[in-house]
Order: C-alpha cells, then structure tokens, then sequence
C-alpha cells in the first residue's frame, strides 16, 4: 500500500509512505504524515491474484473515502463516482458496491485499489454519525459457487473418508472475502 500527497490523475505524485498490508480490512484512522493537510490523501493497494479455476470471481468494496477496484486495468468495483451511505466504519462509510469478472486457472491477475480518503467522499453523512479521521476501506473476492455442484463434490468427499466435521452458520457476511 503505496500512500501519495495527491491522485492517481497527477503527474508528479509524491510517495509518503509505503506499508506491507495483509489484510483487506483496512482502518486508517490513526495514520498519519507531515505532509497531509486535513487528513486528504490518497493510496494505491496492488497484488496479484491466481486463480485455481476457471470461473466468474464476485468483488467487493465499502469505503470511508472513495476507492475503486481494478483487474488487469479493468475497473470491476466502482465506489467512487456513485456513492451510497452505509453502516461502513461505524456509519460513516458506503455500502458495499459490488463487480464481476471472468478468471482464468493459471493466470496471475494484477489488482489494484485505488483508494482516496475521507475528505475524497462525495455523499453526505447521515446525521448524528461522528466523522472518523482519515479513512478506510474493506474489500475482497472470492469465486462465485454453484450451490447445487458444491453440494455435489461434498457428497463425493463425505463418501471417501471415515469421519465428517460439519460447519455450518445462518448469516450473511457484509463484504465478500476471499483476496
């Protein structure tokens, strides 16, 4: 995660800081620089990802700023241009917006997250939520599942071994993960 005075958009970007992140939960409430004036700053997050099939892979991202989600270049996750007010970092954040994108098994995908903080928001704050400094950002992925055929292959594995341990759980999570 490399942070920067301005955005991607400038010519001559000056590198702040540079942090080694391995969790895609990320709360920036406490970061901070010389440099930053009012908490306004922008970081850009990249990785790869490998695919062990082919498949359609599901990402999402809720931000307390702005951020967009890339694939190889391709914008998959748009919570920039089109924000919604959500229950995000603490309620001052979005909701979760959501892309798809076809992968291929043995391909190394590059990802990149372009994120701006806190003060890069363009939706209002609902009242009565304190304002959280900086910022944060919470993304993820994971391949999409045919819930019949993952039945299926369980029911194939479940009759080659001698014991089953079953974990099973009724709500739904927030933010999908998998990255």
């Amino acid at each position: 995660m490399k942070f920067y005075k301005e955005s991607h958009t400038s010519t001559n970007r000056t590198l702040l800081d540079e942090l080694h992140v391995d969790n895609t939960s990320i709360f920036l409430a406490d970061w901070t620089h010389p440099q930053v004036e009012n908490n306004l700053y922008y970081a850009d997050l990249e990785g790869t990802l490998a695919p062990e099939e082919d498949g359609i892979w599901d990402f999402g991202l809720a931000v307390h700023g702005t951020a967009q989600l890339f694939i190889d270049g391709e914008l998959v996750v748009d919570n920039l241009t089109h924000q919604r007010s959500g229950n995000s970092f603490f309620g001052s954040g979005t909701v979760e917006e959501r892309g798809s994108i076809d992968l291929k098994a043995g391909r190394r995908y590059n990802f990149l997250v372009r994120f701006g903080s806190a003060p890069t928001s363009n939706y209002k704050m609902p009242s009565g939520v304190a304002p959280l400094h900086g910022g944060g950002l919470n993304f993820g992925g994971s391949p999409r599942i045919n819930p019949k055929a993952e039945i299926q292959k369980a029911v194939k594995l479940v009759k080659e071994v001698d014991q089953v341990v079953i974990c099973a759980g009724l709500n739904v999570s927030t933010t999908v993960q998998g990255l």
